[in-house]
């Protein structure tokens, strides 16, 4: 429901973007798996996982406009004027994001270490459902009826699978809820409860003969 509206206005020249922006979110992912793996299995620290992926992203991104600089303009300008800031306002701007990026990043992590990367599949649907009303208020014209009813129910659908898919939400219907953990628990508490139950028992009827 969500990519209907944008199929019909898809062209030839969105399919090399559309590529890149898979591959990004390929990476992405891995990311976020190799953290957690890193973290368990490894025992580094949520903070000493993000020093190493901001120190390696760092690098990437230096290296990156350097070469970008270099072919496109046979020089190190576009490093050059990354520091060549005339208005006040933008140190502002740049301090307010920087501490914007820190939160979320540690915020991220944290929910990482103490939960699962499956868990940000809820939370991140609920950032397109804001950017989408937030368009519908500032430019009410450019959306037609159809696409917002669908986008709506689309992410609305999406939502709720992942709560579903986090055992967030548990179904008890049509068991539903019969391999969820807590119900697996639960069963696991029970047979332990009727083993033990068993084993005392047969203790008494040891103890009688």
């Amino acid at each position: 429901m969500i990519i209907i509206n944008n199929l019909v206005k898809f062209k030839t020249s969105h399919i090399l973007w559309n590529f890149f922006y898979l591959i990004l979110e390929i990476l992405y992912i891995l990311q976020l798996v190799l953290m957690k793996y890193v973290m368990h299995n490894y025992y580094v620290s949520p903070f000493g996982c993000l020093l190493f992926m901001g120190i390696g992203t760092f690098i990437l991104i230096i290296i990156s406009y350097i070469i970008y600089s270099l072919i496109c303009f046979k020089d190190f300008s576009i490093i050059i004027d990354a520091f060549n800031l005339t208005n006040k306002i933008i140190y502002l701007y740049l301090f307010l994001v920087f501490i914007d990026i820190i939160i979320f990043e540690v915020i991220e992590i944290l929910v990482i270490f103490y939960f699962s990367p499956l868990l940000l599949m809820a939370t991140d649907i609920i950032n397109p459902i804001l950017n989408l009303t937030f368009e519908i208020i500032i430019d009410n014209a450019q959306m037609s009826i159809l696409y917002k009813i669908l986008t709506y129910i689309g992410y609305f659908i999406i939502f709720i699978c992942a709560l579903i898919y986090n055992e967030i939400i548990i179904c008890n219907f049509c068991d539903l809820n019969k391999n969820t953990s807590k119900y697996i628990k639960e069963r696991q508490k029970e047979e332990l409860a009727s083993i033990g139950k068993i084993g005392n028992d047969n203790d008494s009827e040891n103890g009688e003969n």
